[in-house]
C-alpha cells in the first residue's frame, strides 16, 4: 500500500510561481473533466506491476 503524506499545519500560504500556477490550473481542469484515476485503481495497477 502507498504511504500517505504527513501533512503539517501551516500558518502562511505557500507562494507559487507562474509555472507552478499553470500546472495547478491544468490539474484542476483535468479533474473537472474527469481525466484522472481513482486511488484504488492506481494502487491495484502498482500491485499488479510489482507482482
Amino acid at each position: 500500500m502507498i504511504h500517505e503524506i504527513n501533512q503539517e499545519k501551516t500558518t502562511k500560504p505557500y507562494k507559487l510561481n507562474q509555472a507552478q500556477n499553470l500546472v495547478v490550473e491544468e490539474a484542476r481542469t483535468q479533474i473537472e473533466n474527469g481525466d484522472h484515476l481513482a486511488n484504488e485503481h492506481v494502487e491495484q495497477e502498482i500491485e499488479d506491476w510489482l507482482n
